[in-house]
């Protein structure tokens, strides 16, 4: 069954995305296919990619503290409900400064994986609060 998949490009002016870029195919593939190809078109894509304003715009804090959560694309769905792509389109999101794309790493949207590994963080140090504060089986925040 055919399917549209979406490669979108979040468009960083400074720290701040005010504006996405999207491009959009069909095809008939399962998702693991789906996503390789995505991700071998961020090029191409971007180039033939069209411009989506967002009402609300969001600073890259907001997109990683989201991420962080599984709900990065939360900031962009607009772009989504406009389309009438339905919910959970399968989607490549990519981050894009002064027109280059930006890819550091690959993961998946979904139930987060809340220890962060080297090459998410660009070298910061970021305590992780779950680990932290676990004991046991239990969270002790005093």
């Amino acid at each position: 069954m055919k399917e549209v998949i979406y490669n979108i490009f979040l468009m960083w002016e400074g720290n701040v995305c005010s504006a996405i870029r999207y491009a959009t195919h069909e095809v008939e593939m399962d998702d693991d296919a789906a996503v390789t190809f995505l991700q071998s078109r961020v090029q191409a894509d971007l180039n033939a990619s069209k411009k989506f304003k967002l009402d609300t715009t969001f600073t890259i804090d907001e997109y990683n503290a989201r991420m962080r959560l599984g709900q990065g694309h939360w900031l962009y769905d607009p772009v989504f409900i406009a389309l009438g792509a339905g919910e959970q389109p399968l989607h490549v999101a990519t981050q894009v400064i002064n027109n280059i794309p930006q890819v550091r790493f690959s993961s998946a949207i979904g139930d987060p994986d809340i220890y962060l590994r080297e090459d998410m963080t660009d070298g910061v140090s970021m305590s992780d609060w779950l680990t932290k504060y676990t004991k046991g089986n239990t969270i002790d925040l005093s």
